[in-house]
């Protein structure tokens, strides 16, 4: 079985850097980070850390 960690952003930069570093590879397939058009360096942390990335096209809840 595959596990993929989905991780929701938004401008959660100094988060990511926080927390991410703590989850080991051996817990998980892949990392998805699904971002909502954050503007502080979120998706490109994400990108250099070789983590998928999506950007949702619209914002809000119900376009994620």
């Amino acid at each position: 079985m595959k596990v993929t960690l989905v991780v929701p952003t938004l401008n959660e930069y100094q988060g990511m850097q926080e927390i991410m570093p703590r989850v080991k590879n051996e817990w998980v397939d892949q990392i998805l980070v699904v971002d909502g058009q954050s503007t502080d360096g979120t998706v490109e942390y994400a990108k250099e850390q070789g983590y998928d990335v999506v950007v949702q096209k619209k914002m809000g809840m119900r376009h994620a």
